[in-house]
């Protein structure tokens, strides 16, 4: 085995890139699969997740090609039916990939490794089928089976915080071309009522989210940097010196762990604070 040796240091000047956000780039992904045209990702996340959503959007009829670290995908032109969709440990794709479905008047199965097989998923079934949805499952496990279904216009009000099950109702009624009215307790993250106007979809956001059914189109998009992949290297920074993490998501619903540290009195700044692809970022 080799032998490393580890040295404290006592100041530390630094400057640190990190990897895009996962939530964000499994939006991506599975939007434009869903998407009429060519949509572009740029500097998306690649680990095991995202590779689930990709093979999943090839299942449903999508070409996706990985060029220099830029996601190409063509939107399926027509949803395959009768295909199992393999969501392997994601439960991020599980979610997501069931409201879309559910409302695309296709035949499906969505099913996933061991893991996700023992996660009860009624919570994500109730709302879907009390707008419509055709979905079944045996003892609320895992497979869900989808039929073709008319999908309804749907006021729903959050009974317990989730933003994937948020979601997936309100994507069953983009692909279901229904409007969808969401009412939640607390605000929860929200990832997908970013990303959807960038595909096309109309989105308003006031005391209730509402979001109008239209199809979606094709986006150009650069994946925002995970401020959870952040927080190690910013703590080194408090403790030690002086950290810079570039293009990182400032969202309060993301990364609330940086206002509470500047609550208690850290030096944090926000430097060149912009949007990327919907979502608040700055260099930190």
């Amino acid at each position: 085995m080799e032998e490393r040796i580890i040295e404290q240091i006592d100041n530390i000047d630094a400057t640190f890139e990190v990897c895009a956000d996962k939530s964000v780039t499994i939006r991506a992904v599975l939007f434009a699969a869903f998407s009429s045209g060519r949509s572009v990702i740029h500097n998306p996340l690649m680990c095991e997740d995202t590779f689930a959503a990709i093979e999943c959007a090839k299942t449903l009829g999508a070409k996706v090609g990985l060029i220099n670290d830029t996601l190409y995908i063509d939107g399926a032109e027509k949803i395959s039916d009768n295909k199992t969709f393999d969501c392997k440990r994601s439960g991020t794709v599980l979610r997501l990939l069931c409201g879309l479905l559910a409302g695309a008047e296709v035949n499906a199965v969505l099913t996933g490794d061991e893991q996700l097989k023992n996660r009860p998923i009624d919570r994500l079934l109730t709302p879907l089928t009390a707008r419509g949805a055709n979905i079944t499952a045996t003892d609320g496990k895992l497979p869900i089976y989808i039929s073709p279904a008319k999908i309804n216009d749907f006021f729903y009000k959050m009974p317990v915080d989730s933003a994937q099950i948020k979601s997936a109702v309100i994507l069953c009624g983009v692909t279901g071309n229904a409007k969808t009215v969401i009412e939640e307790k607390n605000h929860t993250r929200d990832h997908t009522e970013k990303l959807l106007p960038l595909f096309g979809v109309n989105v308003f956001v006031s005391d209730v989210i509402i979001v109008e059914p239209n199809a979606l189109s094709a986006a150009i998009l650069e994946m925002p940097r995970d401020p959870s992949a952040a927080a190690y290297y910013l703590a080194i920074g408090l403790i030690k010196g002086r950290v810079k993490v570039n293009d990182i998501l400032i969202s309060k619903r993301r990364a609330g762990y940086l206002y509470k540290l500047k609550e208690c009195g850290a030096s944090i700044e926000f430097v060149n604070v912009r949007y990327v692809s919907g979502e608040l970022c700055a260099d930190v």
